[in-house]
C-alpha cells in the first residue's frame, strides 16, 4: 500500500485510541497523527511539517467547530486531499451532506476494523490515481509542446 500520511481529528480520546489500533493492524505503512482538538488538526494541516497529508479522518460533531467547516477549509487549501467524515450520530442527511461537500467516504461510529481499513485503502488508492493522472497530463502536455510546430508527416514518419 505504500507510505502515507494520515491525520485523525476527533474530540473523543477513547475513539482515537481505537482508531490508532485499527490502523496499526491494517495494511498501512506511514505516519498517523491524531488530534483531539480541531484547531490543532487545522494548524497541522496548514503547516504540514512532515510533508503533504494524503487522508484526513474528521469527526463532524466537535465542540467549538463544525467538522464541515474544517473539511471545507482543508479542501480549499488542498483540493486533492481525501477526507473521510466520521460521526457518532447516524443520520442519512449527514452522510449525504458530507459526500456532497466533497468527502471521499463516510463512517458511522462505532465502525469495525474492516470498515476503517477498507476506507483507508480506497481513499489512498483514489489519491494515488489522482496523482498519477496529474503526472500523466503534465507529461502529455510537455510532449504536445515538443510536437507543436511539426507537420504531421514529420511527427509520424
Amino acid at each position: 500500500m505504500g507510505i502515507h500520511r494520515i491525520i485523525l481529528i476527533d474530540d473523543c480520546e477513547t475513539d482515537n485510541i481505537f482508531h490508532e489500533m485499527v490502523l496499526a493492524t491494517a495494511d498501512f505503512e506511514g505516519d498517523l497523527k491524531i488530534f483531539d482538538s480541531p484547531s490543532a488538526g487545522i494548524q497541522y494541516l496548514k503547516t504540514q511539517p512532515d510533508g503533504p497529508v494524503d487522508l484526513v479522518f474528521l469527526d463532524v460533531n466537535m465542540p467549538g467547530r463544525d467538522g464541515f467547516e474544517l473539511m471545507a477549509a482543508a479542501k480549499q487549501k488542498y483540493p486533492h486531499l481525501r477526507v473521510t467524515v466520521i460521526t457518532g450520530h447516524g443520520e442519512k442527511e449527514v452522510a449525504v451532506q458530507a459526500l456532497r461537500r466533497g468527502a471521499s467516504d463516510y463512517l458511522e461510529k462505532p465502525f469495525d476494523m474492516d470498515e476503517l481499513s477498507h476506507s483507508v485503502k480506497r481513499c489512498v488508492a483514489e489519491y494515488q490515481m489522482e496523482l498519477q493522472n496529474r503526472d500523466l497530463v503534465t507529461r502529455l502536455e510537455a510532449r504536445i509542446e515538443r510536437v507543436e510546430g511539426k507537420t504531421e508527416d514529420e511527427f509520424w514518419y
